[in-house]
């Protein structure tokens, strides 16, 4: 390989800018033919790196390496040769990695032999070797975080509120940044200390916030590394076991619930079903079902999930479904027990912005039927209900075009087997209605009437009822009264 392209393939390898002046002054002395002058410098270079390196995991709060940077300010101040100290405080810091300890220390004797003037002088070559060694063993090496490191920065993070913001952006970019700096095989120790640290304060109410960025941490790891997570170090299934609470805090997330191994998952899964602290509870369900919005969960374990869901009172279970369409389930089956508790539960959701937001994302013939249900509800008395119906016809409760038809539907339809007209919640469910657009009123009607008349219904209608009723309603627009009196004639065919 030619000089130039050899010099070029080195300098591209160097992390630090200004690493590039001594070993530009190496190449100068390569090219010079000074090759003990060379050689010095560039042993100069290999020193001076590892130095800062000691001095940087100082600063960093590892305490041993402050030892030994103060140990060496200390020897320098009494114009001692430090380069073996910063040789061996690097190797007991792992600065150095294990297969190149016996090349520096070939290099540090070389060194000493070359230094001295009347000694042989090194060839070119040697040279060459020395300066391909500084670059490939230290410039072209960032600092790497070893265990005193991850230990002190588990510690801050426990101990020390204030040691990262509140700003979640900056402090997954700062996490970041310390995972790419250590080493892959302290992955799995780095994982270990986090999640202890995590466990020692996961029931501290105070240390919520806390909690927050301990799992951010852990998922960041757990997304970059690119070790084996079934693999005997990291012990997943032996924590997802013994400290369950802990495991799904720190590592059950919808970025890391496809690298756990199948077994881990299942004991997640098994303990959320099982425990019963309804602290606990909360948080579990609540992360579970991050999981299950993200389509995480696969059959079997969103099966048993959402069947442990539907144990637990509504009001306590519907933020955690993730799904639709088993949150729409669990509604119905809530309407059908007849019980006003539980009934006025699902209506008291609905009416919060989650329950809107849930509403409008169902299909028109699901909107429909919650509307059907709701029209039951208040024909049976349930107050909750009774009083959503009026907010809608003041216009304080806005609702989808479905929804407004369900309840026309369920105040003719309560069942899919007879007509039973109410005339109170009809005349309630027509002005509802007529305060939709032109579109809307056309259709609402017209899938009544397709409804009544695609099926034979056991009617218990009343003529006088019925006549009463459009003698009573006044003030409609005309595309309403022209479309009510469809329903009205349809609705004489099953006259008593």
């Amino acid at each position: 390989m030619a000089h130039t392209e050899w010099e070029n393939e080195l300098r591209s390898k160097i992390t630090e800018e200004e690493d590039q002046t001594l070993f530009n002054e190496s190449i100068s002395c390569l090219k010079s033919n000074c090759f003990r002058a060379g050689y010095v410098i560039s042993w100069i270079t290999i020193a001076e790196s590892l130095k800062k390196k000691i001095y940087e995991s100082s600063n960093l709060g590892d305490k041993q390496a402050e030892r030994f940077y103060n140990k060496i300010l200390e020897d320098e101040s009494h114009n001692k040769s430090v380069d073996k100290t910063i040789f061996e405080s690097s190797v007991q810091l792992k600065l150095i990695e294990d297969h190149d300890i016996s090349k520096l220390e070939f290099l540090w004797k070389q060194r000493c032999i070359f230094a001295h003037p009347y000694s042989k002088a090194p060839s070119e070559d040697d040279l060459k070797f020395i300066i391909t060694a500084s670059v490939e063993i230290c410039l072209s090496k960032p600092l790497l975080y070893r265990k005193n490191y991850i230990n002190e920065l588990v510690d801050n993070l426990q101990n020390k509120p204030y040691f990262l913001t509140d700003d979640n952006i900056a402090n997954i970019v700062f996490a970041r940044r310390i995972i790419q700096r250590v080493p892959l095989e302290l992955h799995s120790y780095f994982f270990k200390q986090l999640l202890y640290g995590l466990g020692l304060i996961e029931n501290d109410e105070q240390k919520i916030n806390i909690q927050e960025k301990f799992r951010m941490f852990i998922v960041e790891l757990l997304k970059s590394t690119s070790c084996d997570l079934s693999a005997n170090e990291w012990m997943l299934e032996n924590r997802a076991t013994n400290h369950p609470y802990t495991s799904i805090l720190g590592f059950v997330h919808p970025e890391t619930w496809d690298l756990l191994p199948y077994r881990v998952k299942d004991i997640i899964i098994q303990y959320t079903i099982h425990e019963s602290d309804e602290s606990k509870q909360h948080v579990i369900k609540r992360i579970i079902g991050h999981l299950s919005k993200d389509s995480k969960l696969d059959s079997i374990h969103k099966k048993l999930f959402v069947k442990h869901l539907n144990t637990i009172d509504f009001k306590l279970a519907y933020s955690f479904y993730g799904d639709p369409i088993n949150l729409f389930n669990r509604l119905l089956s809530e309407f059908e027990t007849g019980l006003f508790v539980k009934q006025n539960e699902v209506v008291e959701f609905l009416r919060k912005r989650e329950g809107l937001t849930f509403l409008a994302g169902l299909d028109i013939e699901k909107q429909i039927l919650v509307g059907v249900k709701l029209m039951s509800c208040a024909r049976e008395n349930t107050w909750k209900a009774i009083s959503f119906i009026k907010d809608i016809a003041n216009k304080t409760l806005v609702m989808p075009i479905g929804v407004r038809v369900g309840l026309l539907k369920g105040a003719i339809l309560p069942s899919e087997k007879y007509l039973s007209l109410n005339a109170d919640y009809f005349k309630k469910a027509v002005l509802i209605i007529n305060d939709s657009e032109i579109d809307e009123i056309k259709y609402s009607f017209e899938y009544i009437i397709a409804t009544i008349n695609t099926n034979k219904y056991f009617s218990v209608i009343d003529e006088t009822e019925l006549s009463a009723i459009n003698q009573e309603l006044s003030n409609l627009n005309t595309t309403t009264i022209n479309n009510l009196n469809q329903l009205t004639n349809c609705l004489k065919e099953y006259l008593q």
